[in-house]
């Protein structure tokens, strides 16, 4: 009903264009504009995240709106331009309500978007401000299961590859700030990511990348002030419900992992996906008692936005799975976690990753990781 009265209007086009240029602008160079602090009003985020009425909730600002963005004020006119059309065109007045009802709430979905795209830069700047300021003692997280690998084996006829049963794959990369670490700590020493020609690797050995990785997810690296070294852990399961349970025993394996490998850590900030096994009160509780166990204090515990973009655990499940596609190409199979993980191994396997074939093994009072190493 409402793309049939705009079609009618004599500038329609023009309509149209502006709100395709309305949605190029929003999905891309939005994000780039809004600033914790601005002139513009739809790009400063302590304006649109105060509360009007809750002082509490509210901090006062030291600019003014004083300035203006033209494609965020195209959105907003094309859409007052398109509900006027409508009020102007339709004579029925129950006709009217129907329409005007079902372009509002088209309107809110739009806003709600543009609010959501807000509050998730919002949340990465807090992101950039802990990683600006974490210290030697201190690492930071980053959590998320990957979406399962269907079994494949080099040759196989089409009658197997219906019914599979996924292997499922959880990619915990962790970040450390080695500024003045180098050459105190066998860790994280510059020469063990140079010898990387065999297969037997120190398990917990961090990689250098800070010169590699230049993108947008890891821009703080650019520094001169922050060098971040990178470890990052695969824990595969040939049976695994992707719970909380699961989420907490992964935790608990690495941190103590961690510790092992370098006792001075003291705090983890971790940033996890925004799925209900990493939120759920199960997985908030037991974080006190896992730092407990470790020794290592969880400080923060974070959840990235939906659609907030492919995080570095999406990059590193990008460039294992295509370790694995040549591991394949060489007549090999991969059908369960065993097979994944010397896959993963394979041509001196991928920088700084350790795979782990894992189990979870029921208790009456809690579950345990059991981890087997495959070499």
């Amino acid at each position: 009903m409402i793309e049939d009265k705009v079609a009618l209007y004599n500038d329609s086009d023009r309509l149209i264009e502006n709100l395709k240029r309305a949605q190029f602008y929003v999905k891309s160079d939005y994000k780039v504009h809004v600033a914790r602090s601005s002139n513009i009003v739809d790009h400063c985020c302590i304006y649109a995240l105060s509360d009007p009425e809750k002082h509490d909730f509210a901090q006062c600002r030291d600019h003014e709106h004083d300035e203006s963005c033209a494609e965020c004020s195209n959105l907003t006119g094309t859409l007052n331009e398109i509900e006027r059309l409508l009020e102007e065109t339709e004579k029925d007045k129950e006709l009217l309500h129907r329409t005007l009802k079902k372009f509002r709430s088209y309107r809110e979905v739009v806003e709600a978007w543009k609010a959501h795209l807000l509050t998730s830069i919002n949340q990465d700047l807090c992101r950039e401000n802990l990683l600006d300021k974490l210290s030697n003692n201190e690492i930071y997280l980053n959590l998320d299961w990957t979406m399962k690998f269907l079994p494949i084996k080099s040759r196989e006829p089409q009658l197997e590859f219906f019914g599979k049963r996924g292997i499922s794959w959880h990619i915990t990369v962790l970040m450390k700030n080695d500024e003045n670490v180098v050459g105190k700590n066998k860790t994280f020493d510059e020469e063990s990511d140079v010898s990387d020609d065999s297969q037997e690797i120190n398990e917990h050995e961090m990689t250098d990348l800070s010169q590699e990785s230049k993108d947008d997810d890891n821009a703080i690296n650019d520094k001169e002030t922050n060098s971040f070294r990178y470890k990052v852990f695969v824990h595969v399961f040939d049976q695994c419900s992707q719970n909380s349970d699961a989420i907490v025993a992964i935790l608990d394996d690495i941190l103590c992992c961690i510790k092992r490998s370098d006792p001075h850590i003291k705090k983890a900030f971790i940033r996890s996906h925004n799925a209900g096994c990493y939120h759920s009160a199960n997985t908030l509780v037991s974080a006190k008692r896992i730092s407990e166990k470790t020794g290592i204090v969880i400080k923060r515990i974070g959840f990235c936005d939906p659609q907030g973009g492919k995080g570095p655990c999406d990059r590193y499940a990008a460039v294992i799975k295509s370790n694995i596609r040549r591991y394949l190409n060489e007549n090999h199979n991969v059908t369960n976690a065993s097979e994944f993980i010397e896959a993963c191994h394979s041509h001196k396997g991928v920088k700084g990753v350790s795979a782990l074939d894992c189990r979870i093994e029921n208790n009456e009072f809690k579950k345990v990781i059991s981890v087997r190493l495959s070499k």
